[in-house]
């Protein structure tokens, strides 16, 4: 097993909020990049179409945690998956969408009612061909070197024929990153502050080289790039819209 899957496997809701930094709740918003994204033609020509006829039926959240961005998903109409590595994860998820107001009672039928299963981006537990969308924002990296692929090819697999897969990671203005070691390819040791200090992370060399990663895979790659100025940090971060 991947060492970060072995260590992330033991994330609760006491280590996975940054409550040292006042932090009281889980996120409970959607992140505005996805939101962007999948609401405006400007930002994508392959999610547009897609979204605009609604014919995504089947939506995966990889790694929802908090189930932030599972609620945009329920709030366009669309039936809602969300995988993380362990029953406790998952639950923060639940118990935030009920306090936001979600119903996730399954007895009542709700064709709209999220459903959770724990797994990971190497060992996504649904068929072959069954989303129609399916996104990873953040998680990618928690793996490093091979497994990298395995997890692209994964996402794939659980994807049907000329579906969107949305991926999230982080770029080389990130503050994180700058202060990254690179050990080889798609493996960086972390000497950033924090609970990440000393952990290994997948990040790609640059943002050619993620698009190249992708475009072996995937029939076509667009990529995004988000930057933050914070008054403490920069934040960078690289989105892929890939098609199966």
């Amino acid at each position: 097993m991947n060492k970060n899957i072995a260590t992330f496997s033991h994330w609760n809701n006491k280590n996975a909020i940054r409550r040292n930094y006042g932090t009281t709740l889980p996120k409970s918003y959607p992140d505005e990049t996805l939101v962007r994204i999948l609401n405006s033609k400007s930002y994508s020509k392959l999610t547009s179409k897609l979204f605009k006829q609604r014919t995504a039926k089947n939506v995966c959240d990889v790694g929802c945690m908090s189930g932030s961005n599972l609620r945009l998903f329920l709030d366009m109409g669309f039936k809602t998956f969300g995988v993380d590595v362990n029953k406790k994860m998952l639950d923060i998820g639940k118990k935030n969408l009920k306090r936001l107001g979600y119903n996730l009672s399954l007895e009542k039928k709700n064709l709209n009612t999220p459903i959770f299963k724990i797994g990971n981006n190497l060992e996504i537990p649904f068929k072959k061909n069954f989303f129609d969308l399916l996104i990873s924002f953040g998680t990618i990296h928690y793996n490093y070197d091979n497994d990298i692929i395995k997890c692209l090819e994964e996402f794939k697999r659980v994807t049907k024929k000329n579906g969107i897969i949305i991926i999230e990671t982080t770029g080389n203005a990130h503050d994180i990153k700058k202060n990254a070691k690179k050990l080889k390819n798609l493996k960086w040791i972390c000497k950033y502050k924090g609970f990440r200090k000393n952990q290994i992370f997948g990040w790609f060399e640059s943002t050619s080289h993620f698009e190249r990663v992708l475009s072996k895979i995937f029939t076509s790659v667009e990529i995004l790039e988000n930057k933050n100025l914070t008054r403490y940090s920069k934040l960078h971060s690289l989105i892929a819209i890939c098609k199966v």
